[in-house]
């Protein structure tokens, strides 16, 4: 159930009636979306009307991490647990083993996405990897792309592109993908799956400061996001709010 979440809109879910949803996704006949929200993509969305209008069109989007957590309980969104990529997509890929459904892995470095197949398979060996390809093309690839992940037959598409190339890519193809049932826009989840970039230790996953130690993990990159994106976001936050307490007196 979608809930408005300052100027975008939230599906406030369980862990289990999303994966209820997304087997319900995998067994129909026509292709969905399923996208996360944390305060980098807040900030994106902000800024890129186009990002912003492939989340709002996604079949789900699910609040990731303690940022878009302290945030929803100011908002008043009644948001029940953390939802987060990380570890969410690789219980959707343990559904995807069981249901029978195979997927393929498009995203990361070259051989990332190989790497991250072998991994995944040698711990859910009933998990069948149709095909991989790395998040480096051109666009005049991508329709030889899209056509090997039809002929790959998939019907789980994660993508591991980054916000907002992601969502957007998803968007513009999901009409196009014949076989696909469920893309999942996971960010770096094919670094994490594939063990190129580590994951926090579990009693730091467990303090929600995981962010920590990606920024800890790789600063040049990530102050940017955390520390920079931090003070965008109040600003953010702060216009939303006045622009609708003006919207509230008229």
């Amino acid at each position: 159930m979608k809930h408005r979440f300052l100027n975008l809109h939230l599906d406030v879910l369980s862990r289990e009636e999303v994966f209820a949803t997304c087997r319900q996704f995998l067994a129909a006949d026509h292709c969905r979306t399923l996208c996360f929200l944390n305060v980098h993509c807040f900030n994106v969305a902000q800024a890129d009307p186009d990002y912003a209008g492939a989340s709002a069109r996604a079949d789900l989007l699910l609040n990731d991490g303690i940022g878009v957590k302290l945030l929803t309980m100011l908002a008043r969104v009644p948001v029940r647990e953390n939802l987060n990529g990380t570890d969410l997509i690789p219980q959707l890929l343990r559904l995807a083993a069981v249901t029978g459904a195979s997927v393929y892995l498009l995203g990361g470095k070259a051989g990332i996405a190989e790497q991250a197949a072998e991994t995944l398979q040698s711990g859910m060996p009933r998990l069948k990897v149709a095909g991989c390809h790395s998040g480096y093309f051109a666009p005049a690839d991508e329709p030889g792309l899209v056509a090997a992940i039809n002929r790959s037959g998939a019907r789980l598409l994660v993508l591991g592109m980054g916000v907002p190339r992601q969502e957007l890519w998803a968007e513009r193809h999901r009409e196009q993908l014949e076989s696909v049932r469920l893309i999942v826009c996971g960010g770096a989840i094919l670094d994490f799956l594939s063990g190129a970039v580590p994951r926090a230790p579990a009693w730091l996953r467990w303090l929600r400061l995981e962010w920590l130690f990606r920024l800890c993990l790789e600063p040049r990159r990530m102050w940017r996001r955390y520390i920079l994106g931090s003070f965008v976001l109040l600003g953010h936050v702060l216009r939303l709010t006045l622009t609708s307490g003006a919207r509230q007196e008229r």
